[in-house]
């Protein structure tokens, strides 16, 4: 019975976790460290000087972790938006952190960005549920960048689920790299 119980008390704690990974409730800056600490989170302060302006929500610059790896999702970088008038998150940006082997062809990589999307994407419609219908497209996106004639690949999923819009992309470039990102709001 006492083994019964530990397992129950285990495996509890690890959908607890898994449950708990996407914050989707209204909540205020001051809860955030209660958040990131049950993910064994790291607290950093942006180096760079980037302007966050919103004109229309007065978004102040992000409070910023790094997520360690779990059983079902790699080491991400989370950026909470928030409020400056009441403290309240306004968005969630996860930047994920995918260990590709740089020195791999073209292909290659784009195989192992593709796994690696899918997998999130499985990890999360575990979590959040079915997305919207004909998501995840491999589709060519023209360069961010001016005069870049490279080609660049671009999948997106979304899920409309208690009332907020979760986004995951994943945006990859011969010569710039990839950036996988899921955004809250």
């Amino acid at each position: 019975m006492k083994i019964k119980l530990l397992i129950f008390i285990f495996l509890s704690n690890i959908i607890y976790s898994q449950n708990n990974y996407f914050e989707l409730k209204t909540f205020k800056t001051s809860e955030i460290p209660t958040i990131e600490t049950k993910f064994k989170s790291k607290k950093f302060i942006q180096t760079q000087k980037i302007v966050y302006f919103d004109e229309e929500s007065n978004v102040s610059p992000p409070i910023n972790y790094v997520r360690k790896a779990t059983d079902n999702f790699p080491t991400a970088t989370i950026e909470y938006f928030y409020s400056a008038k009441d403290s309240i998150v306004k968005s969630v940006t996860i930047d994920w952190k995918l260990n590709i082997d740089e020195k791999l062809s073209q292909q290659d990589k784009v195989e192992k960005y593709n796994a690696s999307f899918d997998n999130l994407i499985l990890s999360m419609t575990n979590i959040l549920g079915i997305p919207n219908p004909n998501q995840g497209n491999l589709t060519e996106i023209e360069s961010p960048v001016a005069n870049d004639k490279t080609i660049n690949y671009e999948r997106k999923v979304v899920w409309n689920t208690n009332g907020k819009t979760i986004i995951t992309t994943i945006v990859w470039a011969e010569n710039h790299g990839h950036q996988m990102i899921t955004t809250i709001k």
